[in-house]
């Protein structure tokens, strides 16, 4: 009998844990908030709308080691770097070459390609974008 009872408050007791650790509190109940309390809650709920919007969040393996595109050499890298950087010309879904931050190109001859750059791309500081530039990173790697 003590057995029983004691089994029986055993599972009362983990019943109403379960049950006050997963309740929630329902603030549009009469006498819980002011309208002015609730006007405060929808002011934090769009401050943090909008900070949602100015980020990004990726999930991936590890930290990327590097933000330099010349060292990256693994995935966590690339997936990082993809939303940072834009390549002269990148692959669609279908496999077509698609432009990004060249309209086109021209093999001159054997080792020699001629890219015509978009106009007025510009570097995150204002700063335009130059056939300079593009031969500086081309570069380095």
């Amino acid at each position: 009998m003590k057995r029983k009872l004691s089994l029986l408050l055993s599972v009362l007791m983990i019943i109403s844990m379960m049950t006050a650790c997963s309740s929630t509190t329902n603030t549009d109940t009469p006498g819980n908030t002011t309208g002015e309390e609730k006007g405060e809650d929808k002011s934090q709920e769009q401050t943090s709308e909008k900070k949602a919007k100015d980020t990004i969040t990726l999930i991936v393996q590890s930290e990327p080691a590097t933000l330099d595109p010349a060292y990256a050499n693994n995935d966590n890298i690339t997936i990082v770097l993809q939303f940072i950087y834009e390549d002269l010309f990148t692959l669609g879904a279908d496999g077509v070459v698609v432009p990004e931050l060249a309209e086109s190109y021209e093999q001159v001859d054997e080792t020699t390609v001629k890219f015509k750059l978009k106009e007025g791309v510009k570097f995150s500081d204002g700063t335009d974008l130059k056939s300079s530039d593009v031969l500086w990173a081309i570069k380095r790697c």
